[in-house]
């Protein structure tokens, strides 16, 4: 189930490259974590860590956001799909593919949260959160 913590998430990120900004720190959550893991793995974000400021009560999320040499962000577009008032599931046959193969679809599924082309391929739908370019 998606809240504000994800849509906080995209949100930041968004506004941090709009910007420029190197990174950006925000609550570590579970969700946040693994949606930062999937922007990892394909490549939209440099890294991600996990931290604890002995100054805050909770452990934070350290994101590094990338950009290309030119200075471009490696994301171009960063949509939440699912909202607190509108879900949005799919099954596994109904899954959006990745669009001109650069962008993917993240899903929360039975088993964790994928991009859509795992799930496919696991035939696992799920609810939609973030279709990412």
């Amino acid at each position: 189930m998606v809240n504000d913590s994800i849509g906080d998430l995209l949100t930041q990120i968004r506004n941090a490259t709009a910007i420029k900004k190197e990174f950006i720190e925000l609550p570590q959550t579970r969700k946040a974590e693994a949606v930062c893991m999937i922007l990892k793995k394909h490549g939209f974000v440099a890294d991600f860590k996990k931290f604890k400021d002995k100054a805050k009560p909770h452990k934070s999320l350290h994101i590094d956001l990338k950009y290309s040499p030119s200075g471009s962000p490696a994301l171009s577009s960063l949509k939440c799909l699912s909202k607190p008032g509108r879900r949005l599931y799919k099954g596994w046959e109904e899954l959006p593919a990745s669009k001109g193969g650069r962008g993917l679809i993240i899903v929360s599924t039975s088993r964790g949260v994928m991009d859509s082309l795992s799930a496919h391929k696991k035939h696992l739908g799920g609810e939609l959160w973030a279709e990412v370019f």
